[in-house]
């Protein structure tokens, strides 16, 4: 996932019957991490969510994108 990260590739993970999308992290500090959820009041917004919170919320579940 951080290789698609670094190419500027989102990824899409799951959490408890539904799905966002990872578009950044901070890897100097590795506190975090982006999403935007496409749901909620803060729907199509680049969102900030802990690493604990990535933790506790991810499914397991990861669909990465790239090009040949």
């Amino acid at each position: 996932a951080l290789d698609n990260l670094r190419e500027g590739k989102p990824v899409v993970f799951g959490i408890q019957g539904h799905a966002l999308l990872l578009v950044g992290y901070d890897e100097e500090y590795s506190k975090g991490v982006w999403v935007i959820d496409n749901s909620g009041p803060q729907a199509l917004k680049i969102q900030s969510w802990s690493q604990y919170r990535f933790w506790q919320e991810w499914d397991g579940n990861m669909v990465f994108f790239w090009n040949d």
